[in-house]
């Protein structure tokens, strides 16, 4: 089964910040997951978003899930 098309407005409604980690979705989406249900893959997006660190050993997910993780602020360049 092929999904509907899921677009960056799908992932922002989830709650995913806007910026490059909405491309890093929408890349893995169409890479891994085409024959998964657009319900089923936005489950596993918000899986992603509430608990990013779950996702850090994840072949797919990782990167998705780093770029969601804080990143600390850099103070006067240090």
């Amino acid at each position: 089964m092929n999904i509907q098309k899921i677009n960056g407005d799908d992932i922002r409604a989830l709650g995913f910040p806007k910026g490059i980690v909405i491309g890093f979705a929408l890349n893995k989406i169409e890479k891994y997951y085409r024959d998964y249900s657009k319900e089923e893959v936005l489950e596993i997006l918000k899986n992603v978003l509430q608990s990013p660190a779950d996702f850090l050993e994840d072949a797919q997910l990782a990167e998705i899930a780093n770029e969601l993780i804080e990143k600390p602020k850099l103070v006067d360049g240090i």
